[in-house]
């Protein structure tokens, strides 16, 4: 009967049983030795799976087939819910590969499905590229979808989901997703089934950038633990509760989240400790902390190859390489990067390809090759909406979203790197560079000025009052942000006193706000500004683009750069400014702007000529023509 007071959690009464037993006949019997360790699995693992090992000794002397699958089948998952160091599974996939080529007829169909998916299991954590992998998925998949025994199809689907989430196949665990929240929800079903469920939905969560309903999922595990009193997944439940608080935005949860767990595990468990050392580092780099970051990414790395957690180890390596570029050590970037490409290259692996796209499009990113970053990124951005993920481990806001507004300019995937640059509060505001991007209001002010709401121009009508446009223009004219109500009101009602000033102003801000929308103007401290949250201002992305092609032609910057800029800027100058407003108010501005707008191609033509890049200068001296004849037009 020690199989079902094992599935209805009674383990704690079998050990008992079993330590009131005579040693001696305990360790001569091999089934009863057998019974003992299962029962241990869930309070002592590593016990379990030293007493197995002695198991699978004894049936293999005796020759008993069931013996040695059943002892396989434990000693194998006691290792895997040790959380500690699992290269002792390498001589277990010896003995795999030995036991099928001996005894390729399992004599239980049960058990055979237990021994295959087990095996899934753990080569997802220790060996993603072994060879038999991907059959044995397959297997799991057809036993899956012929077994009618509730607790076995369980299992079978939970060793199958834990594949699925490692190596990133979103759209597989999706279609097995239902049978967990059933079997979660399940009294009658085992704990360590149960935790095991609510750790795959709480990752399928966060794949999907649902942090609260991951966090749901997560604490009901905790909740599980504690009512068991099995506190085998505890510490990884725990440390998932801080990887969905990031998701989320919330560093300071996350941190206290990561220190429960910290101080809750066991230092000894390598598998573990390394988790807290690589959550430590994802944490220092979000705070912009990389040394720090460095240093625990560091030790994560050595541990993840000491314990043989090869998923650890892929990740901590793309950090690796990520943080060695940002510190500007390019050489050894590139090697760290050539190591994580050598693991991945033999491999399927979703979650290491992630991982591999997005450090290869980073490391493009910030030494300065475009085409190489941006084959990166589509690759990353194909990936990612394939399976629809858009958190994982070591996301970062300050890598994706340069790299995401380079999708966004390019038209890649666009509407998936849109999805991820608005998952949470911690990805910053789009460049004002990017005109594709849909801000709710654009206004336009060069050539003739227009007002785009939601995509739509928005014409001025008779009804119009005329003070209503000219606020706007004026508003424009001193730059759209911070400017003074009294500067507003001197050009604007030059000849009234202050107070009919002042109400004329409020008037007629009311009025704006109507014509473009309430939230488009904010006035705060004697202020007023276009809210930059949602309106964009050509004259904004005009001096923004100007502000770096300076820096490009002070740092002599690489010549497709400062192609890009000179002719992002040249494309927001579409006219002179304001050219339609005929205020002498205007023309400050408008002589202003003409003048860096030609000195910048003057500089820029200078530049291509001292690379005797003469094709260039020609195009840019033609450009500066054509700007000075419609400008006379004008």
């Amino acid at each position: 009967h020690s199989d079902q007071l094992i599935k209805t959690g009674r383990h704690r009464s079998i050990i008992k049983w079993m330590e009131a037993y005579p040693a001696i006949k305990l360790e001569k019997d091999t089934w009863l030795s057998y019974w003992y360790a299962v029962a241990l699995k869930p309070v002592d693992p590593l016990m379990a799976a030293e007493r197995l090992d002695k198991n699978f000794d004894q049936f293999m002397a005796n020759q008993d087939v069931i013996g040695m699958y059943s002892a396989w089948q434990a000693a194998v998952e006691a290792i895997f819910f040790s959380m500690d160091d699992y290269s002792g599974l390498k001589k277990w996939m010896q003995r795999f590969d030995e036991m099928r080529k001996q005894y390729p007829a399992c004599p239980s169909f049960e058990l055979k499905a237990k021994f295959y998916a087990t095996a899934v299991q753990a080569l997802t954590n220790f060996n993603a590229q072994h060879p038999m992998l991907k059959s044995l998925v397959r297997i799991s998949e057809h036993m899956f979808r012929i077994i009618p025994i509730k607790m076995l199809r369980l299992m079978i689907c939970t060793q199958l989901g834990h594949y699925y989430a490692l190596s990133g196949q979103m759209s597989k665990l999706m279609i097995v997703a239902p049978c967990f929240k059933q079997g979660l929800n399940d009294d009658s079903l085992p704990a360590i089934p149960r935790m095991m469920i609510a750790f795959l939905l709480g990752i399928q969560g966060e794949y999907h950038g649902r942090g609260t309903e991951a966090l749901g999922f997560l604490h009901k595990g905790i909740e599980i633990t504690e009512q068991s009193g099995i506190h085998l997944l505890k510490d990884i439940l725990q440390a998932h509760i801080a990887c969905s608080h990031i998701c989320n935005g919330d560093l300071a949860e996350a941190k206290d989240s990561l220190q429960t767990m910290l101080d809750s595990a066991d230092p000894g468990k390598c598998m573990l400790t390394a988790l807290g050392h690589a959550t430590s580092a994802w944490i220092y780099a979000l705070q912009g902390e990389l040394t720090f970051a460095f240093e625990q990414n560091q030790r994560a790395l050595i541990l993840t190859r000491q314990c043989s957690t090869e998923v650890g180890y892929v990740c901590a390596l793309a950090l690796k390489a990520q943080f060695l570029a940002e510190m500007h050590q390019f050489p050894k970037a590139e090697q760290v990067f050539s190591l994580l490409s050598d693991t991945v290259a033999s491999t399927e692996n979703n979650l290491y390809r992630i991982q591999y796209y997005l450090t290869g499009a980073w490391l493009a990113y910030l030494s300065g090759d475009q085409s190489r970053a941006l084959l990166s990124i589509r690759q990353f951005l194909s990936l990612v909406r394939h399976e629809q993920i858009v958190f994982f481990y070591g996301w970062r806001p300050e890598v994706l979203s340069p790299l995401l507004f380079i999708a966004f300019e390019n038209s890649i995937e666009v509407t998936y790197a849109m999805r991820m640059l608005n998952l949470n509060n911690l990805f910053p505001a789009p460049p004002l560079y990017l005109e594709k991007w849909p801000w709710p209001i654009r206004i336009y002010s060069f050539g003739q000025e227009s007002v785009r709401i939601d995509g739509k121009l928005i014409k001025h009508t008779g009804k119009s009052p005329t003070k209503i446009l000219e606020l706007l223009a004026a508003i424009i004219a001193f730059g759209g942000r911070n400017v003074s109500c009294h500067q507003l009101g001197q050009v604007l009602w030059p000849d009234s006193d202050g107070d009919i000033v002042q109400q004329s102003l409020e008037t007629a801000v009311h009025r704006l706000r109507k014509l473009i929308g309430k939230q488009a103007i904010i006035v705060n401290a004697g202020k007023v500004s276009f809210n930059d949250k949602i309106c964009w201002l050509d004259l904004w992305a005009f001096e923004e683009t100007i502000d770096l092609l300076d820096l490009a032609l002070t740092e002599k910057s690489d010549c497709e750069r400062v192609i890009k800029l000179t002719d992002r800027m040249l494309g927001f100058y579409h006219g002179s400014f304001l050219s339609q407003s005929d205020y002498g108010w205007v023309k400050p501005k408008q002589e202003q702007l003409q003048k860096i707008l030609f000195h910048h191609i003057d500089r820029a033509a200078n530049y291509h000529e001292k690379y005797q890049e003469t094709d260039r200068v020609c195009f840019l001296l033609e450009k500066k023509l054509e700007v000075e004849s419609l400008l006379e037009a004008n």
